[in-house]
């Protein structure tokens, strides 16, 4: 009967709202190699977005892939995940690691600003050539055999490693290395090229470029520009 039909749309209608109210709102993409010694994570900081005029959007600040090195606790069990050490790749640096590897080896540099100094308190991570006598965070990747890449990370003063970061007394955790095989590249390699228009916010903006330009079309607006 017509009322049993209106039950059951009520009833469907009713379960799928439920099922979009449960659905996650937030992901958490993560891609982590272990090694002998250490382990290498991978994850996302996504870009921060901002109004652009009365109904736009537009990217505020890029995001980047963060390389995560993350030592093995002393006593051998486990990972000492609080003393990791991140080096956070901009969208042209996961560039020229896709152009380079595996046959070449790249050694990237990042300044280290210290919190204490004022001035330079919480400047955001770029790239630069490694020089003075400044602390660098330093990520050198070596091509090895069987098609291997050692990765490293390593705190950095006029060439000389293990050094510890401004405002750090403790002793450094640093070099930490990790080797990984030829598949396990392949999988960094793909992460790497499909997460470059996501940091900058491409896919977000095109599809949403997209949708108005479609809309426009079908209701008779012509071109947007």
């Amino acid at each position: 009967s017509s009322v049993n039909i209106n039950i059951n749309i009520n009833n469907a209608t009713s379960a799928q709202s439920r099922s979009l109210s449960m659905m996650p709102r937030r992901g958490f993409p993560q891609y982590t190699i272990f090694g002998t010694d250490s382990a290498l994570s991978i994850r996302s900081t996504m870009p921060q977005f901002k109004r652009a005029g009365n109904d736009g959007i537009a990217v505020d600040r890029r995001g980047k892939l963060v390389l995560e090195f993350v030592p093995r606790n002393n006593t051998g069990a486990g990972m000492a995940w609080t003393s990791k050490t991140i080096f956070s790749l901009t969208a042209e640096e996961l560039g020229l690691l896709i152009n380079q590897l595996p046959g070449n080896s790249v050694e990237m540099a990042h300044p280290i600003w210290d919190n204490n100094a004022g001035g330079n308190a919480g400047a955001p991570e770029v790239a630069t050539q490694t020089s003075g006598d400044a602390v660098e965070k330093v990520l050198t990747i070596e091509p090895g055999e069987g098609a291997t890449l050692t990765f490293k990370v390593d705190y950095m003063k006029g060439g000389v490693g293990g050094q510890s970061p401004p405002g750090v007394e403790e002793f450094p955790t640093t070099p930490v290395e990790i080797t990984i095989q030829a598949g396990e590249f392949e999988v960094l390699k793909s992460i790497f090229q499909t997460s470059i228009p996501y940091i900058l916010g491409w896919n977000t903006t095109m599809d949403i470029a997209s949708a108005a330009a479609m809309s426009k079309g079908v209701s008779g607006g012509g071109q947007m520009y």
